[in-house]
């Protein structure tokens, strides 16, 4: 066999056995399909901070320590009198065993196969596709005439409610927002969960009909999306966002934001990475954006922020750097600094959103706001901080229940008074955000011609 040959499968199988123990180590669940999905999503810039944020030394030393080994015993297992087909069953082997003893040692309660097939799903990850040649324009019965003049969506990032002080968390990390409502304008839900765990899974249902439960009954590029429903209502759309426009493959996101009559991303196409991108710039992005197709009465703004995206420390100013470690003294000393950072990110975010809504202050309008998604911060383990786990199911609700809110100007409410009733006596329902393309179609009136829908899946149920 030759030499080249040899060391490809030498590196295949180290390859393997990195991804498993990395998998293992830090985020203590196996790898699957929706791994590699993940990771063309991200960029070069939010791999280096996935990298610093996830990848301890500990890690390191463990991988650097573990292909010495490996390599050692390659070399002596090529020095020995076996046919290289026998050398090469004793490495396969040997790799089967230390990854099998990684699960064990390392994860406590996560065991797994170990194979190379999971280069097959890496390579198989498929960039999306332009949603524009999908996109029909559904059929709709219009049941009002009057609707709101503005419809804001607010989507955040990594926002746990457990550190929410308007959930109760015990820092004071939402005083803007709690202002706004002891005000009677904003409006907090209970009990609302994302539909999955990831940005990129939310997204594909939350602007559409899709449904993670339709798995591959349908492709989600193929369905209605709320773009799609907005336009044929009348609606001028507009996209402002301060996460990445591109990623190692097309970015999901992206995709509906193009959609929009109208697109932007505040930073530069890897945005949001450095301290110069932080959340505030998409400020003035929306004043200058706002009122945009002076020839559209009615207009539907989609604004994404970076939140409270790891690293933590990198998502707000100096200025905000107002909880310290030592407020964290009934927690590990490891916990402490990365808890601190986390609840200063949400405290920055909670002045972000505040100036976002005062935009709309005088204007007819009604925002939701909501995160895609929460984080686990040590909710399921003493030592793991990141996307919630679905092997885990501390972990799962952790990351599944998300803060989410109704901001609803004075003028909206005199407007609209059945709507702002409904909304608020809906506080403590249950509700996934994979329905609120249904939400919006109730707050502007409209429903599929054909029918195919349940009024259950909107918060309203007005018609």
């Amino acid at each position: 066999m030759k030499k080249w040959y040899r060391l490809f499968v030498f590196l295949l199988l180290g390859v393997n056995f990195l991804i498993d123990i990395i998998c293992v180590y830090s985020f203590h669940f196996t790898f699957d399909q929706e791994v590699p999905a993940i990771l063309l999503g991200t960029n070069s810039n939010e791999a280096v901070e996935f990298i610093h944020t996830f990848i301890p030394y500990s890690l390191v030393f463990i991988i650097i320590v573990s292909f010495l080994f490996l390599g050692f015993v390659y070399i002596k297992l090529r020095q020995l009198p076996l046919c290289i087909k026998d050398q090469y069953c004793i490495v396969l082997l040997l790799f089967v065993f230390l990854s099998l003893l990684s699960f064990a040692a390392i994860s406590n309660k996560n065991f797994g196969n170990v194979s190379i097939t999971k280069f097959y799903t890496i390579l198989n990850a498929t960039s999306p596709p332009d949603l524009k040649d999908y996109a029909v324009r559904p059929q709709l019965l219009t049941l009002s005439e009057k609707k709101p003049k503005n419809i804001v969506m607010i989507i955040g990032e990594s926002f746990s409610k457990t550190h929410s002080s308007l959930y109760g968390y015990h820092k004071n990390t939402n005083p803007c927002l709690k202002v706004l409502q002891n005000n009677g304008l904003l409006y907090v839900f209970n009990n609302i969960q994302t539909p999955a765990l990831n940005t990129v899974p939310v997204f594909q249902s939350l602007m559409s009909t899709y449904k993670p439960e339709f798995k591959d009954s349908i492709n989600w590029f193929e369905c209605i999306t709320m773009q799609g429903v907005l336009k044929a209502a009348g609606y001028y759309t507009s996209w402002i966002s301060n996460q990445s426009q591109k990623g190692f493959h097309d970015n999901v996101i992206a995709k509906f934001a193009y959609l929009c009559d109208t697109s932007v991303f505040a930073g530069n196409r890897f945005a949001a990475m450095g301290k110069k991108d932080l959340d505030e710039i998409i400020i003035d992005s929306v004043s200058k954006y706002k009122n945009m197709g002076d020839e559209q009465h009615y207009r539907f703004y989609f604004i994404h922020l970076m939140g409270s995206h790891p690293d933590f420390k990198k998502r707000y100013p100096l200025s905000f750097d107002i909880f310290k470690a030592d407020d964290y003294p009934d927690k590990k000393k490891e916990q402490r600094t990365i808890l601190a950072s986390y609840d200063n990110s949400i405290l920055y975010n909670d002045f972000v959103v505040s100036k976002i809504l005062n935009l709309f202050s005088e204007d007819e309008a009604i925002i939701f706001y909501f995160s895609d998604h929460a984080l686990d911060v040590f909710d399921s383990r003493d030592d793991y901080v990141g996307h919630a786990r679905y092997n885990d199911s501390k972990s799962l609700i952790a990351g599944s229940n998300i803060p989410f809110m109704v901001y609803m100007t004075p003028s909206f409410q005199s407007d609209f008074p059945n709507i702002k009733n409904i909304l608020q006596s809906k506080l403590d329902c249950y509700y996934r955000i994979d329905d609120m393309i249904y939400t919006i179609m109730d707050v502007i009136g409209v429903k599929f011609e054909d029918g195919n829908r349940d009024n259950k899946q909107s918060l309203l149920n007005l018609y």
